[in-house]
């Protein structure tokens, strides 16, 4: 049995545990391309895959060891690929779809921990920024660890944070989006007016469906 996280910034797994009698055959990162072989079929599918059910696949390899049977659950959360658990064996048919409920039901409490455990470390890393946000005295560089902390909070692409100070907008933002950037400079700062006065949080549940979002250009479909 292993447990595979993804790293972000590389098309690579990293193994977090493994064991089983061939646990030390498990190797610290393993890379994976879309339908190359049992996995990439699974990153491409995004569904739990035996072995038996990719016809023309490779077996499952570690090491040169071949595994006849093998079943691999993505760790999926709101269409979020985070990492992978795989069993494997020698024998041929020891493992089958039944398996596929135990492994799918431990990936639902290991994704929840993994959720929990990062809202904690952000928590804290928050809590321990206070001091260092009271003690900062330039509005722009504040600005910036603000937008910062909250993207990694939120582990959203892209934050922004607007102040309003004698009729003129200071923007600061984490990530990279230069064309929203840049539309909300020069045109659309109606949108954020509103949003000020607003009483409420402003919510809006597709940028590219609401009027008053009609003048901000998007660097990509997935902000919306």
């Amino acid at each position: 049995v292993c447990v595979l996280a993804t790293q972000p910034t590389e098309q690579r797994f990293r193994v977090l545990s493994a064991s089983g009698p061939d646990a030390y055959l498990a190797p610290s990162t393993i890379q994976i391309f879309p339908n190359e072989g049992l996995l990439g079929h699974v990153l491409s599918e995004q569904k739990t895959v035996t072995q038996s059910e990719v016809k023309g696949s490779e077996p499952l390899q570690f090491n040169d060891q071949v595994f006849a049977s093998a079943l691999i659950t993505p760790l999926l959360k709101h269409g979020e690929l985070f990492g992978m658990i795989i069993l494997a064996d020698r024998l041929p048919g020891a493992i089958n779809q039944a398996d596929g409920i135990l492994a799918e039901t431990a990936g639902v409490q290991l994704i929840n921990v993994w959720g929990y455990s990062h809202y904690n470390e952000t928590l804290t890393e928050f809590i321990q920024s206070v001091t260092l946000l009271s003690a900062i005295q330039d509005t722009e560089s504040l600005m910036n660890i603000i937008a910062s902390i909250a993207r990694r909070t939120l582990k959203a692409g892209f934050t922004l944070v607007a102040s309003l100070n004698n009729q003129e907008w200071t923007l600061r933002s984490a990530g990279r989006a230069p064309m929203l950037i840049d539309s909300l400079r020069n045109g659309a700062m109606p949108f954020l007016e509103e949003a000020i006065r607003s009483p409420y949080t402003f919510r809006l549940n597709d940028l590219r469906k609401d009027e008053r979002t009609a003048e901000i250009r998007l660097d990509s479909a997935d902000m919306r």
